[in-house]
């Protein structure tokens, strides 16, 4: 398999798996366990790398494979020109998930199920989106992309700033955070659809 879709696809393993956590968390307080605090750092820490990795590390590769693929003549451009829309939506969704659940460390706002229910939309948002891209996308671009393309893709790997503690702080907050194994991919993850 490609380099590019081998990185893509690892991504979302991680992105998966903290949806599954956030999942756990937001389980453990609808049945009134007591660890509020540290479940709630623990989201808060989930929607920071949700959030942080994937607009500076993941979506920028996306973006440019799917740019290529909407100057294609093909069809299905306009889910492909959705789902890099849905990129700028689910950053801003998880900041705003994340700002909360700071509020509520912070004794600013209580926990009510309008935030749960949230929670849950972005969840299940996050997932499918993954699930259309690894099921309609990626196999577009291993069919239509040539060689050229997939160099252009790597080079644009390569340009990607490398900040090493940034990407050792997202990545320690993404592994500090998990508590159990989860599914490998989105159409292996269920959670409420409140």
């Amino acid at each position: 398999m490609n380099e590019v879709i081998t990185r893509l696809k690892s991504d979302h393993v991680c992105f998966v798996r903290a949806m599954a956590e956030i999942d756990r968390a937001l389980k453990r307080h609808l049945a009134g366990k007591p660890s509020a605090p540290q479940n709630f750092s623990r989201i808060v820490d989930l929607f920071t790398y949700v959030q942080g990795y994937p607009e500076r590390w993941h979506h920028p590769i996306e973006d440019a494979a799917f740019n290529r693929l909407l100057t294609m003549d093909i069809p299905g451009t306009s889910d492909i020109a959705r789902l890099m829309h849905e990129h700028e939506l689910m950053e801003e969704q998880s900041q705003d998930l994340r700002r909360r659940f700071e509020d509520i460390l912070r004794g600013k706002i209580a926990t009510d199920q309008t935030l749960v229910r949230d929670c849950y939309r972005y969840i299940n948002r996050q997932l499918e989106h993954q699930r259309l891209e690894e099921e309609n996308v990626f196999p577009l671009m291993v069919t239509l992309f040539k060689t050229a393309d997939w160099r252009n893709l790597e080079r644009r790997l390569l340009t990607i700033p490398s900040d090493d503690l940034l990407k050792r702080h997202y990545q320690h907050l993404y592994t500090s955070s998990l508590q159990e194994p989860a599914p490998l991919s989105a159409k292996h993850l269920k959670v409420n659809r409140l």
